[in-house]
């Protein structure tokens, strides 16, 4: 597997924000190393099994999915009920790089999600672009995402398709899997591979990836003997706002994915 050093940046001092603001521009997204407090990352993970373990996850329906031995698959809106989620969006180093890339920040906070991918049952993530569940013109929201522990190809890490943000929205349908219900067709995803090629993402605890809304990625399923879970969430440039139509057209969507899923007791 080609090294992705090359995707790479330490942020030390104002030069390495200038770098690692370029390759997020030109490539979809940019590896930040050391950059999240692992301390950090095991209290909120810690926080998490002990809400869903006494069932202080209130939206089941949309918030918590499940595999069927009680496993946890996702969780979404984490910000409502993990109070510490918030102090990653703090993190001083994450906030300066955000306006490195934006200028002036959106207020709102949305997508702080966990997505799991348990020893030999974690399942694929469908290759998608995360507009399709934002729906903001323009697009400019960064997605951070930072494992638990470690991510490799082995047990199921984060692939990109570099600069294939390059080809704007793309047409998306609701055939993913709970916690990422949208995904792209086959016969578009072809198309993106005969133009790019795909990187997978190498990830120690405390390193973070971020990527653009609309560089096409996805993950593999997990038939290692090792966990890979994650965390992530997202913040917008101040001039990004939701396309109305667009989202109440992923909402009604989503809510018919949902309900058909878990009422024929699909769980992943």
């Amino acid at each position: 597997m080609e090294s992705t050093n090359k995707y790479e940046v330490i942020l030390e001092n104002s030069k390495n924000f200038t770098t690692a603001s370029k390759l997020f521009h030109q490539n979809g997204f940019v590896i930040l190393k050391k950059i999240i407090p692992k301390s950090l990352i095991k209290k909120i993970h810690s926080e998490l099994k002990k809400k869903v373990n006494k069932n202080k996850i209130s939206n089941k329906l949309r918030d918590i999915h499940l595999f069927k031995d009680g496993t946890i698959s996702s969780a979404h809106n984490l910000i409502e009920y993990i109070p510490s989620y918030s102090l990653l969006l703090k993190i001083p180093k994450i906030e300066k790089f955000a306006k490195e890339i934006f200028g002036e920040l959106s207020k709102k906070h949305f997508n702080s999600s966990y997505f799991a991918k348990p020893k030999n049952q974690g399942l694929e993530t469908k290759p998608h672009q995360d507009n399709a569940f934002f729906c903001m013109e323009p697009p400019e929201v960064a997605t951070f995402w930072m494992p638990i522990t470690f991510a490799n190809k082995m047990n199921g890490c984060l692939y990109y398709y570099p600069k294939s943000h390059t080809l704007g929205n793309i047409k998306h349908k609701p055939e993913g899997n709970l916690g990422a219900s949208m995904t792209i067709p086959k016969n578009l995803i072809k198309k993106v591979e005969q133009k790019f090629l795909k990187k997978y993402i190498e990830l120690e605890l405390g390193d973070c990836v971020i990527h653009n809304s609309q560089v096409v990625h996805g993950s593999d399923a997990n038939h290692s003997e090792i966990d890979r879970n994650a965390f992530n969430f997202s913040i917008a440039g101040k001039l990004a706002t939701r396309n109305k139509n667009l989202y109440k057209n992923y909402q009604s969507n989503l809510s018919l994915f949902l309900h058909q899923k878990k009422n024929r007791r699909i769980t992943i």
